[in-house]
């Protein structure tokens, strides 16, 4: 792991994401404040973190054509990408995530499709194409985990209750709670939890559990250093990028930042390497 230096000592917003005052306001009420779980030196207790990250997913839900559910969906899948590299350092021939990763842009593709929100869809789409080809390529060249994903992708399309079939396809890729350190059971769990954000009623939770494996866990990195700045990412970054369904510029990994290279046709060259 490297040394993490400090990549947002300031509020500034990317000006490639077009988000609304209110939310802008929001993210800057929550960006002055200090957490004790955050390690910040002038933290005083008064505003406990869980209380200011649930202020911000109800600001990004909308109870209209899905479309707050399809953000936190979104997030959920920026999130294992910028986990996916604790997950290879650890375990580098687990192919968990690269499956999870593959269903969750499924699901994405097939709701961004028959949605009427085409304004967000658009560009969106076209990024989130590449995992499905990955499908047809020698990225999946085991037969078994080709077939697994493609039945779990069967099984996700044609489920009436999509909480029995996640549960289910859970329950295959993880039976052991535990599989040794904290940092890689932390960072398996953040796959598990983006699989449950599919189901609307369980959302909310799955996120927040997510969020506390990276910000309080060790999730995307071990130990106390940078659980300021990879929060602040989380705010300047990934929730603009979330609200207007794209993928942030830069993301957040173990190895610090890198960089998003938007201009690739299907999807960044950095996320490829992912999955």
């Amino acid at each position: 792991m490297t040394l993490l230096s400090c990549y947002y000592p300031d509020f500034q917003i990317s000006s490639s994401f077009e988000i609304p005052n209110h939310l802008r306001d929001l993210l800057h009420e929550i960006w002055q404040h200090h957490y004790e779980e955050l390690y910040d030196e002038d933290a005083d207790g008064t505003i406990p973190l869980e209380d200011a990250i649930k202020e911000v997913l109800d600001a990004l839900w909308s109870e209209d054509d899905g479309l707050g559910h399809s953000r936190y969906v979104f997030m959920a899948l920026i999130l294992g990408f910028a986990v996916s590299p604790t997950v290879e350092a650890y375990l580098p021939d687990d192919t968990r995530p690269r499956i999870i990763l593959i269903l969750i842009a499924n699901w994405l593709i097939q709701v961004m499709k028959s949605s009427i929100w085409d304004n967000y869809a658009i560009t969106s789409i076209h990024i989130l194409q590449a995992p499905i080809k990955l499908l047809e390529e020698a990225k999946i060249t085991d037969n078994k985990e080709l077939y697994f994903t493609l039945k779990c992708l069967e099984e996700l399309s044609l489920a009436e209750s999509k909480k029995s079939s996640i549960s289910n396809i859970n329950n295959q890729l993880f039976p052991q709670v535990s599989v040794g350190t904290q940092a890689i059971d932390e960072a398996l769990d953040v796959f598990r939890n983006a699989l449950r954000v599919l189901e609307r009623s369980q959302a909310r939770e799955a996120l927040l559990e997510i969020l506390d494996d990276c910000f309080e866990g060790y999730a995307v990195f071990p130990g106390s250093q940078g659980k300021r700045d990879l929060f602040n990412w989380w705010l300047l970054e990934v929730l603009p990028a979330t609200w207007c369904l794209e993928f942030p510029d830069v993301l957040y990994t173990m190895n610090g930042l890198q960089q998003v290279n938007q201009s690739s046709p299907a999807i960044p060259r950095v996320l490829l390497k992912f999955l």
